[in-house]
């Protein structure tokens, strides 16, 4: 199973639905699940003000990219693609994997996949090709 990861630096701040917006046009994934998200803020106290200011630093997103390709070095191609279009994009992470070849790991009972699986939360959906169920 091809599993790559890509991280990029933090250089730019932008919103989820932008990011998997682009995602979604450079790749055409089938699925893609968030398996984390942070945000950075700092809270600074004066004994003059009544409020704490609240400044908001930046956000980090763990995306796992599911796509189905038919020869097996076209995830390779597929992360490059990725991460030659989405250079301002730094806070992300991201694994491209075959949706085939996963469906398949969670149906073996895998528990890594079968628990990203049920704890990942959706957050695109091509709608042709079904998730495994990892209750069978």
């Amino acid at each position: 199973m091809k599993n790559t990861s890509s991280f990029l630096g933090a250089k730019q701040s932008t919103s989820l639905s932008l990011i998997i917006h682009q995602i979604v046009q450079i790749s055409d994934p089938e699925k893609i699940l968030l398996l984390a998200a942070s945000f950075d803020y700092q809270l600074t106290e004066n004994i003059f003000m009544k409020n704490p200011v609240q400044q908001y630093r930046g956000n980090r997103y763990n995306l796992l990219i599911l796509s189905e390709v038919q020869p097996k070095n076209s995830l390779s191609k597929l992360e490059l693609k990725l991460m030659e279009r989405m250079l301002d994009h730094r806070n992300v992470q991201f694994a491209v994997i075959d949706i085939i070849e996963f469906n398949k790991e969670v149906e073996t009972g895998d528990s890594y996949w079968r628990y990203i699986l049920l704890n990942a939360m959706l957050s695109y959906d091509k709608g042709q090709i079904p998730l495994a169920n990892p209750y069978l």
